[in-house]
């Protein structure tokens, strides 16, 4: 009867020594290390656009790197929970999905970032005949890009071809259009899609700029409102008076011919046109 006694107490022995390894010290459970995860916010976007990227369950306060598609982007230290945060911006890269990596020694966790297409112009202020500098990134690798203007399905202004990263350059004119906002756009043969706006302004320009009393001179309007009605006038010492009536095109441009007046002396005037919608510009005049 003892001798089972005492083997019943050392198999609760046992039993007990079991249950503390299992479960701890006093009831509390034994820490079950983390697993690593890596986050960015957003989860898609466009080249150069900042990125936060968050992490957790890392030894902590410890060097964390951060890699895109294998290359180091940023370095940082983890919390003393394991965790933390780092900005990033995104780097030159196709359009699609992209890895990026957090890694600490031999821990690491991966998530991925989608580029999406982006055209950016400058300037995003200019007229008609004017060279707007055009970047394309995050487009497909050797796409070929048809520039257009103010929709994908008008005509095509200038076709480039994108690199094996996704990215190209152009040199765009801007065509006879009308006053106000527009945008150009970049369609990519498979399918990718980006655009950015620009303000047209009205210009005037004068042929020739100077002349005699009685030239005849070709005043060159262009980036007015369609079918715009148009006055052009001489303004002097003593006030405006007109030169003539003309209708703008539906793009917004009309060549009007006038006559610098006969009894005009020589000196500097002001050629100005004036639209019904609002527009004016003017261009010096001197009378030789």
């Amino acid at each position: 009867m003892l001798r089972s006694r005492r083997c019943f107490a050392v198999v609760s022995a046992l039993l007990l020594v079991m249950a503390v390894l299992a479960h701890g010290v006093a009831g509390t459970p034994t820490a079950v290390a983390a697993t690593p995860v890596v986050k960015v916010y957003p989860t898609s976007g466009t080249v150069g656009f900042p990125v936060k990227v968050a992490f957790s369950g890392f030894p902590k306060n410890a060097t964390l790197t951060v890699t895109w598609d294998g290359k180091s982007l940023a370095t940082t230290k983890t919390s003393v929970a394991g965790d933390g945060s780092v900005a990033i911006h995104v780097p030159i890269g196709k359009k699609g999905s992209h890895k990026v990596k957090a890694t600490v020694g031999s821990t690491s966790a991966t998530t991925t970032f989608t580029i999406v297409p982006k055209l950016t112009l400058t300037p995003t202020n200019s007229a008609v005949g004017r060279t707007l500098s055009v970047t394309l990134r995050g487009y497909a690798a050797n796409e070929a890009i048809a520039l257009k203007w103010d929709s994908s399905t008008a005509k095509t202004l200038l076709t480039v071809t994108a690199s094996s990263s996704g990215s190209a350059s152009a040199n765009v004119v801007v065509p006879h259009t009308t006053f106000g906002q527009h945008k150009l756009v970049g369609r990519g043969t498979t399918g990718s899609l980006s655009s950015a706006r620009l303000q047209i302004a009205s210009t005037i320009r004068l042929r020739p700029a100077s002349g005699p009393a009685g030239t005849n001179l070709q005043v060159v309007l262009r980036g007015f409102a369609a079918n715009e009605y148009i006055e052009v006038q001489w303004r002097d010492a003593n006030g405006t008076r007109s030169l003539g009536f003309g209708t703008a095109s539906g793009l917004g441009s009309l060549d009007k011919t006038v006559k610098v007046p006969t009894s005009a002396a020589p000196g500097n005037y002001t050629i100005l046109a004036v639209g019904y919608s609002g527009s004016a510009v003017q261009a010096p005049y001197q009378v030789t």
